[in-house]
């Protein structure tokens, strides 16, 4: 059994003794923001190396597929709304809520409470896991 790493700054899947990770790497360097390219990479540790990393891989194109590609007219970024720090739960939305010192920053994804159908799979070329 897997789990959904909560209140870290790179997406998670934890497993027994072992975890994947996404994370966003610079792959071209350019002097306007339209000029520079990103690549997302899922890295893994331990027994279920392989297996995490497929899983975090397949879950984030399941989402791009599925969720992002149905909601053209919306952002499929993440909403953030601040909130003062003594804010109480039930006066925010039932989301991602990260407290700080002085306020409370709350995230609402696209498709954050929507289940997700079974990956599709692919050829193991496609795959963009690395294992470390």
């Amino acid at each position: 059994m897997t789990v959904i790493a909560k209140g870290r700054d790179a997406p998670a899947i934890l497993g027994k003794a072992s975890l994947a990770y996404l994370i966003h790497v610079q792959t071209k360097e350019g002097d306007r923001p339209q000029d520079k390219e990103w690549e997302w990479v899922a890295h893994a540790f331990g027994e279920q190396e392989p297996e995490l990393a497929e899983r975090l891989v397949a879950t984030v194109r399941a989402w791009d597929r599925h969720i992002r590609a149905n909601h053209n007219d919306q952002h499929a970024d993440p909403a953030l709304t601040v909130h003062p720090a003594d804010t109480p739960d039930d006066a925010l939305p039932a989301v991602d809520v990260l407290d700080k010192d002085h306020c409370r920053l709350v995230f609402r994804w696209l498709g954050h409470n929507v289940a997700l159908p079974a990956p599709v799979e692919r050829p193991e070329a496609d795959v963009m896991a690395e294992g470390v």
